[in-house]
């Protein structure tokens, strides 16, 4: 959670940041309940006991202007349960008896997932629509061997001719060698000396102590 925030923070000013994640843990959702930022996740209280995912969510969603964060778990999260109603809800952690619900997490596979199932059909929705229309997308610690993912970003690539991708990782070289062996792209990396964005040297961990410096790096790259 205090890996995340500065970055976090540094990025969702003065615009909404759009996070897509993989992960299954729920460190930016407890950012939010602390108050570090505000988020959208696609789950609200409202009439019910417990909160239900809604895709209305992201498709009314207004700016508050105060650090937002827009969330989107292509995966699922370990907090998220499909009840036999085939609603998506949350539940609390540690686990406990469930009833029967199963979680709703796309678990690691070398085969193609249903994805067009809710709620990841809206999730890669939202992601192919990003992509298409963002300048800087910043990718941390992810190895595109994801063959869902990969495609939506080929697919981005071809149409969105102003699409600047930056690889934050300890093998960030070897990631940009692997996806642009898979879809022809050029990338940039943040290298270990000044964090500056380049074409062949590889970036730092990320870490407590390089995350705020990167966060202030995309930034100015995305104000370029």
């Amino acid at each position: 959670m205090e890996l995340y925030s500065s970055l976090l923070v540094k990025l969702a000013q003065p615009h909404p940041l759009v996070v897509f994640t993989t992960n299954y843990d729920l460190a930016i959702e407890k950012l939010h309940e602390f108050g570090v930022i505000e988020l959208v996740d696609g789950f609200s209280n409202g009439k019910y006991l417990k909160p239900r995912w809604s895709r209305q969510g992201y498709d009314f969603y207004n700016p508050s202007g105060r650090g937002d964060v827009i969330l989107f778990k292509l995966h699922g999260s370990v907090d998220w349960v499909r009840t036999p109603s085939e609603g998506i809800q949350r539940v609390d952690i540690p686990k406990r008896e469930l009833g029967g619900a199963q979680r709703v997490i796309a678990y690691p596979s070398q085969l193609k997932r249903d994805i067009h199932e809710e709620p990841y059909r809206t999730n890669y929705d939202y992601l192919i629509a990003c992509l298409l229309h963002a300048k800087v997308c910043a990718v941390i610690g992810f190895s595109f061997r994801d063959q869902e993912i990969v495609e939506e970003f080929r697919q981005a690539i071809d149409l969105n001719e102003n699409l600047k991708l930056i690889i934050i990782d300890p093998e960030a070289e070897v990631v940009r060698k692997h996806l642009e062996n898979k879809v022809g792209f050029e990338s940039i990396t943040l290298d270990s000396a000044g964090l500056r964005p380049t074409y062949t040297t590889v970036c730092e961990k990320f870490s407590h102590q390089t995350a705020a410096s990167i966060a202030h790096e995309i930034a100015a790259i995305v104000t370029q």
